[in-house]
């Protein structure tokens, strides 16, 4: 009983933060306390309580002459991760669409946040069935956009990065030694690609490419998967050549839609902070 109104209290303070945050995010300038409070009709106590823990994550800010508040950063740093996936996924899908189709192999866009990689598409085909949803997320060291992600980063940065990344053995070959996956990424580094053989889901191959901004920095990758080794060798070739294709299309629509955030970078730094 006590567990359930731990969590009840918990959901409820999480919708008040909400409602708080919502309001700020309505209103043309700055708010105090009470008058939230007044709005919200949440106790003055309540809302200073929340207020603190949202300034606390960047949500909100607070004028040091006036002590009323205002949304935050983080709250525009979140909605460019949104804003970041949606172009993504608008200047890709339909040359993921047709990659996919023409080799007959399902296809995945996905970026780097933080620790993991992050499905921005994920297009099934009949041979494969593997469909994570948009924003699920998958081990960077298992999987070839996770490694493609990893490349963007210098090789110091890297090796430090490797050293604290949790990876798991998913099955027998999975890389779980940080200076064999080191080895791997200076190679994807150097090819422009890479594989995943069987590391992330037994018997699921994939082959990916990096996704370049307009400076040519890496911001996500695509890739291709399918059953079994025998299937992926014979297509292999023709799918690289078909994801970098695709990736060269993807890269200048971007540079012609908004301006794509460091975000991955941003992520990577903040880690090590």
């Amino acid at each position: 009983m006590a567990r359930h109104l731990s969590e009840l209290d918990a959901n409820q303070s999480l919708s008040k933060a909400l409602m708080i945050v919502k309001m700020l995010s309505s209103t043309q300038g700055d708010i105090g306390v009470r008058e939230l409070g007044r709005r919200l009709d949440i106790p003055p106590s309540v809302v200073h309580r929340l207020l603190a823990t949202l300034k606390n994550h960047d949500f909100v800010e607070q004028d040091p002459r006036t002590m009323r508040y205002r949304t935050g950063y983080g709250l525009y740093e979140a909605g460019q991760s949104y804003l970041v996936q949606r172009t993504l996924a608008d200047a890709a899908f339909e040359e993921l669409q047709k990659v996919a189709k023409n080799c007959n192999m399902a296809a995945y866009l996905g970026a780097m946040h933080d620790t993991e990689m992050v499905y921005f598409l994920s297009l099934p085909s009949p041979p494969i069935h593997v469909y994570p949803q948009p924003g699920r997320t998958a081990p960077l060291h298992s999987t070839s956009i996770g490694k493609i992600a990893l490349a963007r980063l210098e090789n110091n940065e890297l090796a430090t990065f490797l050293q604290t990344l949790d990876m798991p053995r998913l099955t027998g070959n999975t890389i779980v030694e940080p200076i064999q996956l080191y080895e791997e990424v200076i190679e994807v580094r150097k090819t422009g690609y890479a594989d995943c053989r069987g590391e992330n889901i037994e018997g699921i191959y994939a082959i990916g490419v990096p996704v370049l901004d307009s400076r040519g920095e890496i911001v996500a990758g695509i890739s291709l998967a399918s059953p079994g080794p025998e299937m992926f060798r014979e297509i292999r070739d023709s799918a690289l050549e078909q994801l970098r294709r695709a990736s060269a299309i993807i890269t200048e629509r971007l540079s012609r839609l908004v301006s794509i955030p460091d975000t991955a970078s941003t992520s990577s730094h903040r880690q090590h902070a």
